[in-house]
């Protein structure tokens, strides 16, 4: 029940989270594509023949599947882009260089030249003045509590190969942290270091602009396109 609420939710959100939905088998893709033109018409296939019993082992399976899908149909129907008359500007990104080439052809079939590009995006390196790693969390938290006597601000790792560690501070270049951390030892952190988190990355951002809802197919078939990169409103 609950997934069928969030389902609901989504749906009625917006359709450019269809995709997704597609991709998990819950959504038959002639009826996403025949909805965007003659919604009132279209109903969904049945397959009876695919329905089967399942064990307890299988239930509980799926119940923690529903559980986590649940959980992304709702951030997405957060985030869903409602057309509206004002023009607006949409995005997606980063995109896989295998799916460019139908992304280009769809994106001609059904937008003028002008209104859309493919552009190149870097992101910088990420280096952290680091501390750690440590044991465990109590450790963590300790030096933290040091760190904090000492008035400088640090911020807890908790994910990747930095996870248990302290950031007081990233930076896209060691020469942008040199200054940094010569002021934090200055100030008794003898075990501050730098330490990299990742390379700089350069990926492909679609962008689309003066959308209204009078495209609303043109873009609906670019979601398609897109499969789960998600259209999202441009920022500020």
């Amino acid at each position: 029940m609950r997934l069928l609420l969030a389902l609901l939710v989504l749906l009625n959100s917006g359709f450019l989270a269809a995709p997704l939905l597609i991709s998990w088998g819950v959504v038959n893709p002639a009826y996403v594509q025949n909805s965007l033109r003659e919604p009132d018409r279209i109903s969904q296939q049945v397959h009876p023949e695919k329905i089967r019993l399942v064990n307890d082992v299988e239930r509980a399976a799926l119940e923690k599947e529903q559980a986590r899908r649940v959980a992304q149909l709702a951030a997405l129907a957060k985030d869903a882009v409602v057309l509206t008359t004002a023009k607006q500007c949409l995005h997606s990104g980063p995109l896989e260089i295998e799916q460019l080439p139908a992304l280009r052809k769809t994106l001609q079939a059904n937008f003028a030249e002008t209104s859309w590009s493919i552009e190149s995006v870097t992101k910088p390196a990420v280096w952290h003045i680091y501390m750690g790693k440590y044991p465990n969390t109590a450790t963590l938290q300790r030096k933290m509590d040091e760190v904090d006597r000492l008035k400088s601000a640090a911020h807890p790792i908790e994910t990747g190969p930095l996870a248990l560690g302290l950031s007081l501070g990233k930076y896209p270049t060691p020469e942008a942290a040199n200054g940094p951390l010569e002021r934090l030892r200055n100030r008794g952190i003898r075990s501050a270091r730098l330490v990299k988190e990742r390379e700089a990355q350069t990926h492909s951002e679609l962008r689309l602009v003066d959308v209204t809802n009078a495209l609303q197919t043109s873009v609906g078939n670019v979601q398609l396109a897109l499969g789960a990169n998600m259209l999202r409103l441009c920022g500020p």
